[in-house]
């Protein structure tokens, strides 16, 4: 979901001398986290009554919870993400294009009435569903998924910046099943040839749909695929070398395109490095494994409570 242009807002007054020049347009408008957007409510309002008997939101979590613990478990995980990236927001003074989020909201709510047509009921108008059931005016319910998208636009921009801070290592990888292939791809990488040629035509990782690119490693962290890349300078090669995985023996070439050192510049300067890079590159779930478990250090996250 990307966002239409909205109006620049302040664009100041013309003074009526015609030797005076007109005013400067203000840069695009943006929002940060002051005022929320914290996911955290705490109440416990009755959604329907049975005769006298009162059926409460912590019922109806509790059946799903016991019905799709793997999908409870994974929102509960997005709102610690968002809730610790709202903190993060905070303490860096994040913000993210009016603009975008004007867009974002717009297709979401497209998106929600869509699915509720398809998956609920085609006839009743998702508005008046909302209505009914949570109490929600349409323009309370724009508030609450302008809510939600801005939490998951300032988790983008939280995650990327974290990189910043803690400095990162660009990596591409090669990963093919037996010795000679790895031996003969190490030839033609010495001859010249491109390392993201060779990892889309033979390289089994996941990463071959990309060129062998992987997400930023942060400077310091470790593991199998990419150990070893310490060794390197930027543009060296490493392999191939043997990589265990389970019973299997598969080999491993290993290139370090650019080591990107910690930055303690303050995200006004860093913003546009942020925002361009986020359109180049959207956020990938590795990114956010390695940002959650930071922030569970940081802000000392619990382990889930039983059900309400």
């Amino acid at each position: 979901m990307r966002a239409a242009a909205v109006l620049i807002l302040g664009l100041g007054h013309r003074a009526a001398a015609q030797e005076q020049p007109p005013p400067s347009p203000e840069p695009p408008a943006r929002v940060g986290a002051a005022g929320g957007p914290s996911l955290a409510h705490g109440d416990d309002a009755v959604v329907i009554m049975v005769g006298d008997v009162p059926l409460r939101r912590s019922d109806i979590f509790r059946q799903l919870d016991l019905a799709a613990p793997a999908r409870s478990a994974e929102v509960i995980r997005q709102m610690v993400l968002t809730t610790a990236a709202e903190m993060d927001a905070r303490r860096e003074g994040l913000d993210v294009p009016a603009a975008q989020l004007d867009k974002e909201v717009e297709a979401a709510i497209a998106e929600q009435r869509a699915s509720f047509a398809l998956e609920v009921d085609e006839k009743l108008p998702l508005e008046e569903y909302l209505k009914v059931r949570h109490g929600l005016t349409p323009d309370e319910h724009r508030a609450e998924v302008r809510r939600m998208v801005l939490a998951s636009l300032l988790l983008e921009r939280a995650v990327r910046l974290e990189q910043l801070r803690t400095g990162y290592d660009v990596v591409q990888l090669i990963v093919v099943p037996d010795e000679p292939l790895a031996q003969d791809i190490a030839g033609q990488l010495r001859d010249g040839a491109s390392f993201a040629v060779l990892a889309k035509r033979h390289s089994v990782h996941p990463s071959a749909s990309h060129g062998g690119d992987l997400p930023a490693v942060p400077l310091g962290s470790s593991s199998a695929l990419v150990e070893g890349r310490d060794m390197l300078a930027p543009g060296g090669v490493l392999g191939p070398v043997p990589l265990v995985a389970g019973d299997k023996t598969l080999w491993r070439l290993l290139r370090l395109v650019d080591r990107v050192p910690a930055s303690t510049a303050t995200w006004a300067e860093l913003r546009d490095r942020v925002e361009a890079d986020l359109s180049a590159r959207p956020l990938e779930a590795d990114e956010l494994a390695v940002f959650e478990a930071r922030v569970v250090d940081r802000y000392r996250v619990s382990r889930p409570a039983r059900s309400p």
